[in-house]
C-alpha cells in the first residue's frame, strides 16, 4: 500500500501547482480568466521585524504593449506579528485619474499561502474600483514563528 503524503507536502504541491497555472500564459488567454495578462506587482520582502517593518511600492499597469508605474501603492505593513496590506494612491498625488481596478492578490510565505482575495467572484465581477483618497485593506493576516520571506502578486490596472 503507498503512503499518503503529509499535509506539509499536500499543501506544498497544491501551492506550486497554484502559482505554475497563475504564471501560465494559457491561463490568461480570454476564454480562461478574467485577469490582466500581467500582474501589476510581484514583490518579494524580507522584513527584519515582525513587531515593526512598512513596504510602499507602486504598482504597474499596461496601455497597449507599454508598462508604465502608476501613482496606485501597495503599503505592507507589519505590526506586532500581524501583515495588514492596504492600497491607495500615492498621498503625495494630487492630480485626478482614471481608477484603479483591482482583481486579484496572492499572498505567500516561503510557499505557504497566506491569502488569496478575489474581487472578480471567479469572473462574476468586475473587480473593486478606487480613486484618490480612497484606500482598499485587505483582512489582517497572522505571522507566526521566524522571520517570513513575503511574496505578494497583484493583479490590478488602471
Amino acid at each position: 500500500m503507498a503512503k499518503r503524503p503529509d499535509l506539509q507536502t499536500m499543501v506544498g504541491i497544491l501551492i506550486a501547482t497554484l502559482v505554475a497555472l497563475l504564471s501560465s500564459q494559457s491561463l490568461h488567454a480570454a476564454d480562461r480568466s478574467c485577469l490582466p495578462d500581467h500582474t501589476s506587482a510581484q514583490i518579494l520582502w524580507q522584513p527584519t521585524s515582525l513587531h515593526s517593518d512598512e513596504l510602499v511600492r507602486n504598482l504597474s499597469s499596461r496601455h497597449g504593449p507599454e508598462a508604465f508605474l502608476t501613482n496606485v501603492q501597495v503599503w505592507a505593513e507589519i505590526n506586532q506579528g500581524q501583515l495588514t496590506v492596504t492600497f491607495r494612491f500615492d498621498p503625495a498625488f494630487d492630480g485626478v485619474s482614471l481608477p484603479y481596478n483591482l482583481y486579484s492578490v496572492l499572498i505567500t510565505n516561503q510557499n505557504e499561502v497566506l491569502g488569496w482575495w478575489d474581487f472578480t467572484y471567479s469572473c462574476q465581477g468586475p473587480g473593486l474600483s478606487f480613486f484618490p483618497g480612497q484606500e482598499i485593506s485587505l483582512r489582517p493576516v497572522k505571522i507566526t514563528g521566524e522571520l517570513p520571506r513575503l511574496q505578494i502578486f497583484v493583479w490590478g490596472k488602471l
